[in-house]
């Protein structure tokens, strides 16, 4: 469940696991892509900004206001980048859960038990934990 594609890969259904892990990944990536350039602008956009109070020549002062207004503009692309990634892996994730338990719940919880199992016993009235393992 907070993997995408595990549930996949466990029940079998390697090609659809694969896709799933393999899209988070990527929209994962282009996500942190997306921060990486908001960061590369925002430090761009403060050095021009900077350098803009600093101008006194009005070249100067134009040249330095077409930066920030760039800079703002990276920021601005690479901020709705981000968010529209984040957004994708979020539905991924979503998509994943959602199709993990559907393919195949009944397979793979029969025939097989937990090694350790808590449950309530109405004969003695208590909670017991018991551990099963192999010799």
């Amino acid at each position: 469940m907070f993997v995408p594609g595990l549930g996949q890969l466990y029940g079998n259904h390697g090609k659809s696991g694969w896709a799933y892990l393999g899209s988070e990944t990527l929209f994962i990536g282009l996500a942190a892509m997306g921060m990486n350039n908001y960061n590369t602008a925002s430090a761009d956009y403060d050095a021009a900004l900077v350098a803009y109070k600093a101008a006194t020549d009005t070249d100067e002062i134009a040249l330095h206001k077409t930066a920030t207004n760039d800079a703002i503009s990276r920021m601005d692309k690479a901020n709705s980048m981000s968010l529209t990634f984040s957004v994708l892996a979020g539905v991924v994730w979503g998509a994943s859960v959602i199709h993990s338990a559907m393919v195949a719940p009944d397979e793979l919880a029969h025939g097989r038990t937990m090694p350790i199992q808590l449950a309530y016993n109405p004969v003695t009235k208590n909670t017991e934990l018991t551990f099963n393992f192999s010799l």
